[in-house]
């Protein structure tokens, strides 16, 4: 695939996706814990080139791509997308044929099985490079001391607490099968893209309890919010229209924020959910967009 257009893609899912409204998270004229749209837009600016540089490994995507960031902005706006991007975007490079989302998910199955431990090594730099907020620490292949894992055996451990982990360890099956799904379903519908990333967005908060807000605040915490997620898409499943259904979208934003409630796992899940339908299908919605 074109290397202009794959950096096009890098590009678009960010910015779709920070268009998007996403109650808790950042997104055009809502700024969340002091970030704003375009400290997201520079990063997504930021990795365009590193993720997609050809021969590249998924350690070194990822390493370069943090950096990239690191220089563009002065706080983490992208770890979780830059771990989901990376072996997306190697995983291209073992197709031949044109793609598909079945294609690319062999690949992608074939790209985690074969992680480095020089993949986890590059993975634990960039990591302490972005310092994200609740990071903590483990008693076993421990984030600040050095793994002897290979990386997909360091998510495989992580799973269990991290969902980009967790991806990692269940070959992206939230993404393809939880994302991709929902984007593809509003497709059909003939609903703006806009809206398809925000329900996409509510999906993946509902389905399970966020981990980062699990780190920050607890599990009965995320728990919580997962509920109200599940209920919010309810109330969206009765109204009429998008204009009907925005005061529940707003209402339940400005709680989130005044709680210091960032569902931002989901929202990484989301962006990867958006580059995959990028690439296999340069013509999603038509460009229908609101």
């Amino acid at each position: 695939m074109d290397r202009t257009y794959l950096q096009a893609a890098v590009i678009d899912a960010c910015v779709q996706d920070i268009r998007a409204f996403k109650p808790g998270n950042v997104s055009i004229g809502f700024p969340m814990h002091d970030m704003d749209a375009e400290d997201f837009i520079r990063s997504a600016q930021a990795i365009a080139l590193p993720m997609t540089e050809t021969g590249y490994s998924v350690g070194q995507r990822i390493e370069f791509s943090i950096k990239a960031t690191r220089s563009a902005v002065s706080c983490n706006t992208n770890l979780g997308i830059v771990l989901l991007f990376a072996p997306i975007l190697s995983a291209l490079e073992r197709i031949a044929d044109a793609l598909s989302l079945d294609n690319l998910q062999e690949a992608l199955c074939m790209e985690l099985a074969e992680l480095s431990l020089e993949d986890a090594r590059a993975c634990y730099r960039a990591i302490r490079l972005a310092a994200p907020g609740g990071l903590g620490e483990s008693t076993h292949q421990d984030v600040h001391a050095e793994p002897s894992h290979t990386l997909l055996e360091v998510m495989q451990l992580a799973a269990s607490w991290d969902q980009i982990s967790q991806e990692y360890a269940q070959n992206f099956a939230g993404v393809i099968g939880k994302g991709v799904e929902t984007l593809m379903q509003s497709r059909e519908r003939g609903e703006a893209e806009l809206w398809a990333i925000t329900r996409c967005y509510l999906n993946f908060v509902a389905n399970q309890p966020d981990t980062h807000i699990s780190r920050k605040h607890g599990l009965d915490i995320a728990q919580t919010i997962q509920q109200e997620a599940r209920l919010l898409l309810e109330q969206w499943e009765s109204c009429c229209n998008a204009a009907e259904f925005w005061p529940y979208l707003l209402e339940i934003h400005q709680k989130w924020r005044q709680n210091k409630i960032n569902p931002g796992t989901s929202a990484d899940l989301v962006v990867a959910s958006i580059l995959m339908m990028r690439l296999v299908d340069a013509n999603s919605y038509n460009g229908a967009r609101h």
